[in-house]
């Protein structure tokens, strides 16, 4: 976890709880979820983990369309917001990086813009390879810098924006394919995602105008259609605020998944994920609970 990112978290929940109450938001919010959820997505009545579930739209929506949700974040604050947004979904709150959860308890995890908020994220990687069950799916959205214009641009946004700590880092697609494979990830498919709609939408959190309009919902779905209809167009593509990637956890051959030195046993049957996970002071299987980590 990124010094000082915990703060930075907590001061923005009150304003993505203020937002989960606009409808050109969360419109916005549940295209994404459509973009992320691919055909390669598991079928409903699995479990799903959110890695970085912040105020808990997409666990909400995970939760809707069936599926078992856990979410795991940093801020207390943002999952007392999650809490009152997806009711059904077990919370964690702790790092990616040291997760509590036994090995091969999940179908699918998602990380919808929370890998370059980690310290490490070759770590994170390994850690949600380790939880993933054997040919579990990884969906990662991601700020994409494959243009030398936003390279520039999230670096001022991340330097002048009080919505981000010193440490964050942003990839290029190159960068984040061959980061999944060098932590076990096949890559199954990718999209370039985000155009005007999600500078003036996904990022409301920052500044949009839209916030003080009264057809913001009608003017965001414009904008949807906007950006679906430059999503796969070069090269509008490349200016892409994010890419979305699938990719399927592949074992190694004579290793069990996860972190060197990890001897985290699998879920036995009929037990649930995060089941297991102990309270701070006491030891988990196969290592120490992060100090933040307690159920919600």
């Amino acid at each position: 976890m990124i010094t000082g990112e915990r703060p930075v978290q907590d001061r923005l929940a009150g304003k993505c709880r203020e937002l989960a109450g606009r409808e050109f938001y969360r419109r916005y919010q549940d295209y994404w979820h459509s973009v992320m959820l691919s055909p390669d997505f598991p079928p409903p009545g699995g479990a799903v983990l959110d890695c970085g579930c912040g105020p808990g739209l997409l666990l909400d929506c995970l939760a809707r369309r069936g599926f078992r949700v856990y979410g795991i974040d940093i801020s207390m604050e943002m999952l007392k917001a999650a809490r009152d947004e997806a009711a059904p979904a077990g919370l964690i709150a702790g790092s990616a990086e040291t997760m509590g959860w036994r090995a091969s308890s999940f179908d699918a995890v998602i990380c919808k813009g929370s890998l370059h908020h980690l310290e490490s994220p070759p770590r994170a990687l390994a850690e949600i390879r380790r939880v993933l069950k054997p040919g579990g799916i990884l969906v990662l959205s991601e700020p994409c810098r494959d243009n030398p214009v936003w390279r520039v641009a999230g670096r001022a946004v991340t330097a002048l924006g009080r919505g981000f700590s010193s440490g964050h880092r942003v990839f290029t697609s190159r960068e984040l394919a061959g980061l999944l494979d060098r932590t076990g990830f096949a890559v199954l498919g990718r999209r370039y995602f985000g155009l005007a709609g999600f500078a003036l939408c996904a990022m409301a959190h920052h500044f949009s105008p839209l916030r003080f309009l009264p057809a913001g919902s009608f003017l965001a779905g414009l904008l949807i259609r906007l950006d679906e209809a430059l999503a796969d167009r070069y090269p509008a593509r490349t200016l892409a605020w994010h890419l979305v990637i699938a990719a399927r956890a592949v074992p190694r051959p004579g290793k069990q998944a996860g972190i060197p030195g990890s001897n985290l046993a699998a879920v036995p049957a009929g037990r649930r994920p995060g089941e297991g996970v102990k309270a701070p002071a006491e030891p988990a299987v196969g290592g120490a609970v992060p100090d933040s980590a307690q159920r919600l």
